[in-house]
């Protein structure tokens, strides 16, 4: 997993947990994406950045998760339950999940688990709870199938 976060108490704790889960985690700064994408082709890009920031967002139009890199992106966020427009905008750039936080590292686990398994369309309000129907990797991730 490559993530990619302004946080640094989110990224000491994932480095730190997300090994205890089966992932390796590399962290890297938000403009060296691509380039780590490249070097260390990793399974997914794990993003949490202030959806606000223009230059997010900037990088994120650039890089086009699951179509450039051919890497899928999980989004994190503050923000998912009123922010239609930011869901819109990372799905239509090549996200696969939109996941509102805090998320534990093991709720994160089992989300990278279906979407490298091939979930797509996303959209994870309670992390916690997010669990796959009976082994199957959901098309879209609601409060109802979650």
């Amino acid at each position: 997993m490559l993530l990619v976060t302004d946080s640094d108490d989110e990224r000491d704790l994932y480095r730190s947990a997300m090994p205890l889960h089966g992932f390796r985690v590399s962290c890297v700064a938000l403009q060296d994406v691509s380039w780590a994408v490249g070097e260390q082709r990793p399974d997914v890009l794990v993003l949490n950045m202030r959806l606000g920031a223009d230059e997010t967002w900037a990088q994120l139009e650039e890089m086009q998760c699951g179509g450039a890199l051919n890497v899928p992106g999980v989004l994190l966020t503050g923000s998912v339950r009123a922010d239609g427009a930011n869901r819109l905008r990372a799905r239509n750039n090549g996200c696969a999940a939109f996941v509102a936080t805090p998320c534990s590292p093991a709720g994160l686990a089992r989300i990278l688990r279906s979407v490298i398994s091939g979930a797509r369309g996303l959209v994870v309000m309670q992390p916690e709870r997010f669990q796959p129907a009976d082994g199957q990797i959901p098309v879209r991730g609601t409060p109802e199938s979650e």
